[in-house]
């Protein structure tokens, strides 16, 4: 069953609850036209803001008049010293995050910011783009340990190698930069070797180099969230993960402060070697999902043995058509 977006990300936000929203831009899940209490987080302030969105052909003006007064001006990463600042020790009941944890250069900072301001019981939720349905197609996902050298490294900005590789990976399908698990059409890569090359080494200037720093799909997401729990780092428990809806996928983590992150029943529980063990076979299969929705496409030749310059032998071709088939026996 889809979900209405905006619907899943207010799931959480009763009518009296007051939250931080991350950069809301020109479409706030939680507008404060509309009453809810939310306090606004960008790199840019409101004038930054309606100058950039005025210069983008894809904008009308309500878009630029539905961009709203930025409370707090600086990155997610600093959540906890920005709220902090300006709010002293007031707690709140929530924060929305669509399309920005990926951004993060350090994404376990951010968490443990939340968890300085939220109340027991407040709620992260997030939207998250699937690497398996936009232009982060051929990127491997973000491992734990990832994560944990930007947090001992105090990242406050991507890589040379995460700008590199989300430019020289980009693909497309149709032109378009996300699709959905219809798609039978193998994403192309654009042709932005060179222009990564240019990002690595800093020939590319501006204020800010932004890039997805990190790609994910539901399970190895939950991984993340879930390794990091159990080691310490944080006090949230997973809600929910959804399922991928078009190109995202949505989460909500509950903070959880004080509570025994995964017990253990008596008799026959499940420990969390177990409950870790079947997240990664569901990372496994959400990677063979991507295979079994190319299964009907056309064979893709291999590139050309570059020692003779020769097209691939029919071997390669058959081997091919067989892992097809076997994939297909298999469709749920």
């Amino acid at each position: 069953m889809s979900l209405d977006r905006v619907k899943e990300l207010r799931r959480h936000i009763g009518p009296d609850a007051r939250g931080i929203e991350i950069g809301p831009y020109h479409q706030a899940i939680t507008p404060r036209k509309e009453g809810f209490r939310s306090i606004y987080l960008d790199l840019f302030d409101e004038n930054d803001l309606r100058a950039r969105a005025a210069e983008d052909p894809l904008l009308s003006d309500k878009d630029v008049a539905n961009i709203e007064t930025v409370d707090l001006i600086g990155s997610a990463n600093d959540i906890g010293e920005l709220v902090t600042a300006r709010f002293r020790d007031e707690k709140f009941d929530y924060v929305v995050s669509s399309h920005n944890i990926e951004h993060l250069p350090n994404p376990l900072k951010f968490l443990q910011g939340c968890q300085q301001i939220l109340k027991p019981g407040g709620v992260i939720s997030f939207a998250i783009p699937d690497r398996r349905y936009c232009f982060d197609f051929y990127r491997a996902r973000t491992e734990v340990a990832e994560w944990l050298d930007a947090y001992i490294e105090d990242r406050k900005e991507p890589t040379r190698g995460q700008l590199f590789q989300w430019v020289a990976s980009a693909s497309n399908v149709d032109g378009n930069p996300t699709w959905d698990s219809s798609s039978t059409s193998f994403p192309v890569p654009w042709a932005l070797l060179a222009s990564a090359r240019q990002y690595w080494d800093g020939t590319v200037t501006m204020e800010y180099l932004d890039a997805h720093c990190w790609v994910f799909t539901p399970s190895s997401f939950r991984l993340m969230i879930e390794d990091l729990r159990a080691l310490g780092f944080h006090a949230f428990d997973v809600e929910s993960v959804s399922q991928t809806q078009g190109c995202e996928f949505f989460v909500h983590l509950r903070h959880a402060p004080g509570t025994e992150p995964f017990p253990v029943a008596e008799a026959g529980g499940e420990s969390y070697a177990d409950r870790r063990s079947r997240t990664m076979r569901a990372m496994v299969l959400e990677d063979a999902e991507v295979a079994l929705q190319f299964a009907s496409a056309p064979p893709l030749a291999p590139p050309a043995d570059e020692s003779s310059g020769s097209a691939p032998p029919q071997a390669v071709q058959r081997r091919w058509a067989r892992i097809r088939a076997f994939l297909a026996a298999r469709r749920p």
